[in-house]
């Protein structure tokens, strides 16, 4: 990068591999962030908008990125391409946010329109309903989840989209609820750890809202653990944190 005090997160490469994308905060709680395009040919950095950014998701099939912008009132949804350029502002209560395998549209957990801070249902740390954006008409369908919803992960390998009931998946007895995207309920599974699948399906890790927890990676077919990674060592600091799945090689994660 240029010289400059800069703090990347939120980090994503487009599917060439020849531009990213990354916030980088202006302030002490990370809650207000500037969003940069970097091109690795030319080495220019482009500032692009400021705000609460949240999450940065690059597309499966072009130069274009979805960002999320929660901390602002309404929070927003914008579709901006590499060059700077804003194709779409939508104004909707998002949080993270996955694209699916052709690129046409993007999955997020979000509330029903009904549920507000002070509604029973609502949960801080989870969400009511699921938004499915259509890329080409920029139309956003939402249906409701079953509760409690705390994890979604839209799985590459079919389409489905995997939601738990856990904080941290690794505790407790967890239901995973399965749905398609229009919203049917497809599958219930009792018997899975976690839902932060693999590429093609072949191997899972439990998603953690607690950073210092253990935990196991795990094959999906039998829901056997195969490898473990301890809890946070206070003496020494030391503690283990997984990354992306590397996207053509399940054997493959970053630690």
């Amino acid at each position: 990068l240029p010289q400059g005090n800069y703090k990347p997160t939120y980090v994503t490469m487009c599917r060439e591999g020849d531009s990213i994308m990354f916030a980088s905060p202006i302030d002490s709680e990370y809650r207000k962030l500037v969003l940069y395009s970097f091109d690795l040919k030319n080495g220019k950095l482009t500032e692009l908008l400021r705000g609460g950014i949240v999450d940065i998701a690059a597309s499966p099939t072009d130069h274009l990125f979805a960002v999320s912008i929660a901390r602002r009132d309404p929070p927003e949804l914008i579709l901006v391409a590499d060059t700077g350029q804003i194709q779409a502002r939508l104004k909707v209560p998002i949080r993270y946010l996955q694209w699916s395998k052709d690129g046409n549209r993007i999955v997020f957990p979000t509330d029903r329109p009904n549920v507000t801070e002070d509604s029973p249902d609502f949960n801080v740390h989870g969400f009511t309903a699921i938004g499915v954006m259509d890329i080409k008409t920029l139309r956003v369908r939402m249906f409701p989840v079953r509760l409690p919803a705390y994890y979604l992960h839209l799985a590459q390998f079919d389409g489905r989209i995997y939601i738990s009931n856990a904080l941290n998946e690794n505790e407790g007895t967890l239901t995973v609820t399965v749905y398609d995207l229009m919203g049917h309920v497809v599958a219930v599974r009792q018997a899975m750890k976690g839902t932060y699948l693999s590429p093609h399906g072949k191997y899972y890790l439990p998603q953690l809202h607690e950073g210092s927890l253990p935990f196991e990676f795990y094959e999906a077919g039998t829901n056997e653990a195969l490898m473990s990674f301890p809890t946070f060592n206070a003496e020494t600091g030391e503690h283990f944190v997984y990354g992306d799945w590397n996207p053509k090689n399940d054997e493959i994660v970053l630690v």
